[in-house]
């Protein structure tokens, strides 16, 4: 279902190599598809049990069935199912490594951002030691004048 692409600005999003394998996706389909089916056999069962069979008790469970599908139906995203557990695999897999790129890129810009604080110290010591020579040259024309 999901995919990862580079985005604007090259920031890297889901990708192909996360992309569901066809056996995965026919596999959510068909669970979808049976417990879709599975409820509403249980809800035309309803009747069915209550006018052909008179038995209420056949129909209370019938009623039961139908509710009890459509629960799982509805909470399908939280179910734990293995290719859901594949997919998260490799996600985590993926995620992991784009994890390590960021911390590697976050100590070079930190390395680099040393380095210009660095050379910042350096140019304002520099800049002190022309402002110190300026002075002693306007103290020495100072002296000389007088």
């Amino acid at each position: 279902r999901q995919k990862w692409a580079k985005g604007e600005g090259g920031d890297e999003k889901l990708g192909p190599n996360l992309e569901d394998s066809a056996e995965d996706r026919a596999a959510e389909w068909r669970i979808i598809l049976c417990l879709g089916l599975a409820s509403l056999t249980g809800a035309a069962g309803i009747p069915l049990a209550a006018i052909l069979a008179g038995s209420f008790l056949w129909a209370a469970l019938s009623f039961g069935f139908s509710v009890a599908n459509m629960v799982l139906l509805l909470n399908y995203q939280r179910l734990s199912l293995p290719h859901v557990h594949r997919r998260l695999e490799r996600q985590l897999g993926h995620l992991s490594s784009r994890r390590e790129e960021i911390l590697s890129e976050l100590r070079d810009l930190q390395r680099s951002s040393q380095k210009a604080g660095a050379a910042h110290a350096r140019a304002s010591i520099f800049l002190q030691s022309v402002n110190v020579l300026r002075n002693i040259n306007y103290v020495l024309l100072c002296i000389k004048t007088e």
